[in-house]
């Protein structure tokens, strides 16, 4: 029985799973190996979980987005009063029944 030989992630193989993650952004780890492993490279899979973790990279799920950036702009635009949103234009408080 041989033993896997395995690519140490060193800077240059950082960067192509960074890449990887930016042209596939809903690839988890098994997803990202096997890209990997399509580019010549190959990394011991409990490390590559380690270095995701590490430079906290996940995978989008699809049709599921982040809704930070709404929140941002509420917060941030209620606190500065920029207008993004006032719950007061809508008279409904936003849940579309039209009432208080």
């Amino acid at each position: 029985m041989t033993s896997r030989q395995y690519d140490t992630i060193d800077e240059r193989i950082a960067v192509e799973i960074k890449r990887l993650h930016q042209k596939h952004p809903a690839l988890g780890n098994e997803g990202l190996s096997k890209a990997l492993e399509q580019q010549g490279i190959r990394v011991d899979e409990h490390q590559l979980k380690l270095f995701l973790r590490a430079k906290r990279i996940h995978p989008e799920s699809p049709g599921r987005k982040s809704w930070g950036h709404v929140a941002a702009g509420y917060w941030i635009g209620g606190a500065l009063g920029d207008g993004h949103y006032d719950p007061g234009d809508e008279g409904s408080g936003g849940d579309g029944d039209g009432g208080d």
